[in-house]
């Protein structure tokens, strides 16, 4: 698991952040243990897994508020 850089993660998280990618679906992706992975992204970034994706969705949720945008 160390060859697999964060960056790569958090990248296809990201590309697939509007399908809401759970985190035992990450993991599997990367070939995983979805517990491995939780622990070392909670490590190197002080949240868990399922937390950084929940705070990806509100981000991405209020970039159109903040645009003014209609979110109806």
């Amino acid at each position: 698991m160390t060859s697999l850089p964060l960056a790569e993660i958090v990248a296809y998280i990201r590309a697939r952040l509007p399908e809401a990618p759970a985190p035992g679906e990450v993991a599997a992706h990367f070939g995983i243990n979805r517990f491995m992975l939780s622990r070392r992204f909670r490590t190197e970034t002080g949240l868990s897994l399922r937390e950084y994706i929940a705070a990806l969705k509100i981000e991405h949720s209020i970039a159109p508020l903040v645009a003014g945008d209609s979110i109806i």
